[in-house]
């Protein structure tokens, strides 16, 4: 795959697709007006997406990005906690999309099973199903399984542009191509918009931009070749990992932490880091003497637990759904009182039944296949 070339009515197809509802991003360049203007600028639009392809450039001023701080969770005074989410010119988010097509289409194939963020037909649902099933087969072999959660420190961000290339360059991406997409990783402009105000602007010497429609799908390319460095089972989710083994001796759990070690050398190879006061190890097992392997990382031990939350579910270490459906039914419970009380009289039925669809249901259904009820006391 070494270029790519789009038609006009691709491109148009491009901008008829934009939603009106977004705002204007650093070049203030409104999505309504690129709408409302599709047939008429599609052709020009056309000859200067295909000639940057071809002479490997992504513009200047197309790099320029305004961070939002998005408060994941924890204290809104701690920098840590928050993921900063770019928002980007309107004409890279048209050009972004274009390319991104080509690429799925030819990453595919390439992409691990392993893997299901970003790719279609994958979800956190099919990972959490996938990861049950190694569970209740070691279960149906009288055997505990062992996973390491892992947890990367600011995985995004990181990102080597060295070895990013390195890689797509490995799969087979070359020519003016693999040129452009250095050029769209190379010299971005970023600055934080707060409250109406912006910062100065920096450089960003490594990472691919978090909001970006291309972010997840390089980012899944850079981590592509983790699942063949180890000797154990991995499930991804875009930068969640969790690396786990059927334990049937001290041997296997040998090899499991031998698998802990080759996570390591592959992040000292690829400049990653492991938050290890985030990573820990659960021994899934309905024996009453489990094997109780003290794996370590990076010389420190991991924390052991006997509950985890993997993907929004509450996993505890006998597979048992009891707790994960008391915390989400108190989860529900607040949703819905949250919309009782803020309704009041001044909302129709209608308008409460499609609050709860969307406010409260969800927290009900998701994942349900993973941890739906079978007994009656807990439906």
């Amino acid at each position: 795959m070494s270029s790519c070339r789009f038609s006009c009515e691709e491109v148009e197809g491009e901008l008829k697709s934009l939603d009106i509802n977004k705002g204007a991003g650093p070049d203030y360049i409104s999505p309504l007006i690129l709408k409302k203007c599709s047939s008429v600028i599609s052709p020009h639009l056309t000859i200067y997406f295909n000639a940057l392809i071809d002479a490997g450039i992504f513009p200047s001023n197309l790099k320029l990005g305004f961070i939002t701080p998005i408060l994941k969770s924890g204290s809104s005074s701690e920098i840590n906690n928050y993921r900063p989410i770019v928002i980007q010119c309107t004409l890279s988010k048209v050009f972004e999309s274009l390319v991104l097509k080509r690429l799925n289409f030819n990453f595919r194939s390439i992409i691990n099973f392993e893997q299901h963020g970003f790719v279609k037909g994958r979800s956190t649902t099919t990972n959490l199903l996938s990861f049950q099933d190694h569970i209740l087969s070691a279960f149906s072999d009288s055997h505990q399984l062992d996973a390491i959660y892992t947890d990367f420190s600011k995985a995004f961000d990181r990102v080597s542009h060295k070895h990013l290339i390195a890689k797509l360059e490995a799969v087979g991406v070359g020519g003016t191509l693999l040129k452009w997409l250095e050029s769209y990783l190379l010299d971005r402009v970023l600055q934080v918009q707060v409250a109406g105000s912006l910062s100065q602007p920096f450089s960003a010497v490594s990472g691919v931009p978090q909001g970006s429609l291309l972010g997840p799908v390089l980012f899944s390319m850079f981590i592509n070749d983790l699942v063949q460095h180890l000797n154990s089972h991995v499930l991804l989710f875009a930068d969640d990992a969790k690396i786990f083994k059927a334990i049937k001796s001290v041997e296997d759990c040998v090899a499991l932490q031998g698998s802990v070690d080759l996570l390591m050398d592959w992040c000292h190879e690829n400049d990653m880091i492991l938050n290890s006061s985030k990573c820990s190890v659960i021994t899934f097992t309905r024996s009453k003497s489990p094997i109780l392997y003290n794996y370590e990382l990076n010389g420190q031990p991991l924390s052991r637990c006997s509950k985890i939350k993997d993907l929004g579910v509450l996993l505890t270490s006998n597979l048992s759904s009891h707790e994960h459906i008391d915390y989400i039914s108190k989860r529900a419970n607040s949703a819905l009182y949250y919309v009782i009380r803020t309704s009041r009289d001044n909302f129709s039925v209608q308008a409460l039944k499609i609050l709860y669809i969307h406010l409260v249901r969800p927290i009900l259904e998701y994942s349900s296949i993973v941890w739906s009820p079978y007994q009656i006391g807990l439906i």
